[in-house]
């Protein structure tokens, strides 16, 4: 009896995390369409002439504090043939040492909640450039990749800003120059 609570402990805390870790995983990829769409958006705002801006993305999961949960998150899970193969004993044992990573990883996770927000937000998996790229051929255009505004003016940094800004409100509401409602987008500055 007690050998059945236990794989069926352990099966059902495997789920979870597997149901958790597609979660993250579908999050992540509702970010990079996001991102995609607005450097559609990016692209369609007039400016330069012969240049457009782009929101680079890169995975962040490899380094830091978000490296460290992401090698958390897919060690918890065990050889499933192994575990085919494996003595009731063996089996009893996999289970057992599953069930200790993943209460550890959620212990963690409740002992440390400033870890926890910024680990467990899929938004933290990415980190954001820009990136200047020739209309003509779609190319990245040389010394334009920006990681940070330190390097810019202060109207320049406005201007990086305003520019990615108004790309994601014309994805948020679906405003194209060839829609019904491109003429009702207009920015306010204020005076």
């Amino acid at each position: 009896m007690r050998e059945r609570y236990q794989a069926r402990a352990g099966s059902d805390i495997g789920n979870a995390m597997q149901v958790f870790q597609q979660q993250a995983t579908e999050q992540l990829a509702d970010h990079t369409e996001n991102i995609q769409n607005i450097n559609r958006s990016l692209r369609a705002l007039p400016g330069v002439p012969d240049t457009y801006l782009q929101i680079v993305s890169d995975q962040n999961t490899r380094k830091g504090r978000i490296g460290e949960f992401h090698q958390l998150l897919h060690q918890w899970d065990y050889d499933r043939a192994a575990f085919r193969i494996a003595s009731v004993a063996e089996q009893q044992e996999i289970l057992r040492e599953t069930v200790l990573r993943i209460g550890n990883l959620i212990q963690r996770l409740d002992q440390e909640p400033d870890w926890r927000r910024e680990v467990t937000d899929v938004r933290n998996w990415l980190s954001f450039r820009t990136q200047q790229v020739y209309r003509h051929d779609d190319t990245p255009k040389p010394g334009t990749l920006l990681d940070s505004t330190g390097a810019l003016s202060g109207g320049e940094q406005a201007k990086l800003t305003y520019t990615v800004l108004a790309a994601a409100l014309t994805y948020q509401f679906n405003i194209s120059a060839d829609s019904r409602n491109a003429k009702s987008f207009r920015v306010y500055h204020g005076g």
